[in-house]
C-alpha cells in the first residue's frame, strides 16, 4: 500500500503543478520581483537582511499555503479530483509538498542574490529562519481556510496575523516572525512545530468535509458512464 502510494505521488505533483500551484507561484515570484526592485541594493548585514524577510517575503506563505484550497471551491472541480484514481488525501499532500518546495526555492535564490552581492550574514540561520516563519504564516492562512471552508477568509486572517505581528513590540516571543534576538538568529523549533501542527490539522478538517460530501454529481455521473461504455 505504501509503495503504491510512493509510486502515484510523482503523478499526484504533476497532476497539481498546473491547478493550483502555478499561479500562486507566479503570484509569489512576482511579489519576490517588486521587493527586489524596491530594495535595490542587497549588500546587507544580519539586521538588515532579517528585516527585509520578514516585512517583504514572509507573506508568500499567505499566497502559497492557503492556495492548496483554492481548487475546491470550484465543486466541479472538487468532484472531478474525487472520481480521479488518485485518493483525496495524496493530491491534497502533493499540494503541500508543491507549496513547501516553492517556499525554499523562492528563499534560496533571495539569499543567492544576497550572497552574490557581498552580504555579510548566517545564511543558514537565516534560510531556515525565514523558511518557518513563511511557513508559519502561510499555515494560519490554511488553517482558517479549512475551518471556514473560505479561502478568502484564509487569506485575511493570515495578514492581520503579519500585520499585527509587524506592529508588535518587543519581538521577543517565540512565535513571532522575527528572526532575530538582537543580533543572534532566533531557533526555528517553535514556529515549525506550530506550521506543521496547523498544516495537519487543515488537511484533517480538510479531507473530514471532503467525507461529508455525498450528493451524487453530474460530473461523476459522466466519467462513469464514459468507463462503461
Amino acid at each position: 500500500m505504501r509503495s503504491g502510494t510512493l509510486r502515484s505521488l510523482p503523478r499526484a505533483l504533476s497532476a497539481q503543478i498546473g491547478l493550483s500551484t502555478i499561479k500562486s507561484l507566479v503570484a509569489a515570484v512576482g511579489l519576490v520581483a517588486v521587493s527586489v526592485l524596491y530594495i535595490g541594493d542587497f549588500e546587507m548585514d544580519v539586521r538588515s537582511a532579517a528585516a527585509f524577510f520578514e516585512r517583504f517575503i514572509a507573506p508568500v506563505g499567505i499566497i502559497l499555503l492557503p492556495s492548496v484550497l483554492s481548487p475546491e471551491r470550484d465543486r466541479r472541480i472538487l468532484e472531478v479530483v474525487r472520481v480521479k484514481p488518485l485518493s483525496y488525501p495524496l493530491v491534497l499532500l502533493s499540494r503541500v509538498l508543491l507549496a513547501a518546495i516553492s517556499i525554499f526555492a523562492v528563499i534560496g535564490m533571495i539569499l543567492l542574490i544576497m550572497v552574490i552581492s557581498r552580504s555579510s550574514f548566517p545564511v543558514r540561520a537565516l534560510y531556515f529562519g525565514a523558511a518557518a516563519s513563511i511557513a508559519c504564516l502561510g499555515a494560519i492562512g490554511l488553517f482558517v481556510a479549512s475551518l471556514s471552508g473560505n479561502v478568502i477568509a484564509g487569506y485575511l486572517v493570515a495578514l492581520m496575523w503579519f500585520f499585527t505581528d509587524m506592529m508588535a513590540v518587543p519581538k521577543d516571543s517565540a512565535l513571532s516572525l522575527s528572526l532575530l534576538i538582537g543580533d543572534i538568529p532566533k531557533p526555528v523549533g517553535n514556529r515549525c512545530a506550530v506550521a506543521v501542527a496547523l498544516i495537519c490539522c487543515a488537511l484533517v478538517i480538510q479531507l473530514g468535509a471532503e467525507r461529508k460530501m455525498n450528493v451524487p454529481s453530474f460530473v461523476a455521473h459522466k466519467l462513469a458512464h464514459r468507463r462503461c461504455s
